[in-house]
């Protein structure tokens, strides 16, 4: 067996952080296709380079530099290399080596416990492990390694087992210019305590299951990529899992693109969460994710829809053109949203219901379909600070025993009214200013409970039916 020792790199300056940081914050602020392709060139040179992720060494390679040279490896289908599968590269590499793997088609399914590094020479589309056997392509069971521009692919048919092409049962490994996908089963599974991968500019897709599962408790990031195209969820956490999700394209899968569920956590920012056959986001049971600044438009059936007991953060996201409404909240589901914007949808663009609460603020609810928000069945939201206009229904409509408190929201330009209260429903509104033809429509059996609210932008402040109950205190005008 031959192997040789990668050169020291002691020479090499680093740039120091407080240099790095205001080109971050500048790159930060990109368009997120731009950010990605930027990274993956940014990964290209430092293969070419022999450097690992980001200009530096990988993990695995730094820690045999502090107490040698790293051993080289070459696995070459050919001949030419130390090797001719990556198995036995890896079975013969001590801890922190680097394995050079040659383009190929390698047939083999892989299991790593150790720390290594593996960079695909030629990148992702050149250097393809795959497996038709009922088991992984890679399992990870410990570790750091370090794996770059390989794609890890599983043929197999799905009998008895359900396959995945990368399983992660404990370690904390990093994928990089990666790609995944599973003919019968899912991209990367990750579970339980021990497990916390770095995912890095890869494309997970193509696979009959799910493309992403975190759960059991394991964590993770995932960063820049894209992961699209999968016939089940694109994403999907649970039990207890808490990944950190931050700037990927989940697209076109044919069920959610994100399924937060059975007390799963996670945070997602910047986002694009689109064209997914299903809702955009879902959050069930229990589940409590931060979406920050994400966007989430195109998809068939709802935006965002927390419900069973879903809680969740919603913050400076946008959530638009989705083929439903853009937000619906149900069966006790609870959020908390934020500054956030929910337009263009082809239905309502809030929707709660069934016994669904939660609190919006400082929302923007513009240019929906149906009603800005729609309450019915025991839906009970707070509304405040919000800005709901141009709507091509009301701008709340509130019936069959709908409920909700309006505080110190503009509602203005909206179809119909600004808001419409029937058939049971009941609105507690307080210091809000209403403008458009009318203001509020009570119908028999709404309740309303007006304060302080500033009707003169009006045609028409109040429509008032016989068998409808009112209470109106401080407002201009006051009937």
């Amino acid at each position: 067996m031959k192997n040789t020792s990668l050169p020291d790199d002691n020479s090499h300056t680093a740039i120091k952080n407080t240099e790095l940081a205001p080109m971050q914050r500048q790159v930060a602020q990109w368009p997120l296709a731009r950010r990605m392709v930027l990274g993956r060139a940014v990964l290209a040179i430092a293969s070419a380079c022999s450097l690992g992720p980001f200009g530096a060494r990988s993990v695995a390679s730094a820690q045999t530099v502090s107490q040698g040279r790293p051993q080289l490896f070459t696995v070459d289908p050919l001949g030419t290399g130390t090797h001719t599968t990556i198995n036995s590269a890896v079975t013969d590499a001590p801890e922190g080596s680097r394995i050079d793997v040659m383009p190929g088609v390698y047939r083999e399914s892989l299991i790593i416990s150790k720390s290594l590094d593996l960079f695909g020479q030629g990148g992702r589309q050149s250097v393809i492990v795959e497996s038709d056997v009922e088991s992984q392509v890679l399992t990870i069971t410990g570790g750091r390694s370090s794996f770059v521009g390989i794609t890890f692919r599983h043929l197999g048919k799905h009998i008895d087992g359900y396959t995945t092409a990368v399983t992660v049962v404990s370690g904390s490994p990093l994928f990089t210019d990666c790609a995944m996908s599973a003919s019968a089963g899912d991209g990367i599974s990750v579970s339980g305590v021990t497990s916390e991968p770095i995912v890095r500019f890869c494309r997970i897709h193509g696979c009959a299951g799910h493309g992403v599962i975190i759960s059991s408790g394991s964590r993770g990031t995932f960063e820049g990529c894209e992961i699209f195209g999968n016939q089940g969820v694109g994403v999907s956490v649970a039990s207890g899992a808490n990944p950190l999700m931050r700037g990927c394209a989940i697209h076109d899968n044919r069920d959610f693109g994100v399924a937060v569920q059975d007390a799963g956590k996670g945070t997602f920012e910047d986002c694009d969460i689109f064209g997914n056959a299903l809702t955009g986001v879902g959050i069930i049971r229990g589940s409590t994710p931060l979406l920050r600044a994400c966007k989430v438009f195109d998809n068939a059936q709802a935006g965002v829809f927390v419900y069973q007991h879903g809680i969740g953060t919603i913050e400076q996201c946008t959530v638009y053109g989705n083929g439903h409404a853009g937000f619906v909240v149900s069966t006790s589901g609870n959020p908390d949203v934020r500054d956030s914007i929910i337009r263009d949808g082809k239905f309502a663009g809030l929707i709660v219901k069934d016994a669904g609460t939660g609190t919006f603020d400082g929302c923007s609810v513009i240019g929906n379909e149906a009603a800005g928000v729609s309450i019915y069945r025991s839906g009970d939201p707070t509304l405040k600070n919000c800005n709901i206009r141009e709507n091509k229904y009301a701008g709340i409509h509130a019936y069959e025993n709908g409920l909700g408190t309006i505080e110190k929201c503009m509602i203005s330009g909206n179809g119909l009214s600004g808001a419409h209260i029937e058939n049971g429903a009941k609105l507690i509104i307080v210091n809000c200013a209403v403008s458009g033809f009318t203001g509020v429509t009570v119908d028999a059996g709404g309740v309303t409970d007006a304060t302080d609210c500033d009707l003169t932008g009006t045609t028409n402040p109040w429509i008032v039916a016989s068998g409808a109950k009112v209470s109106r205190t401080g407002n201009h005008p006051n009937s």
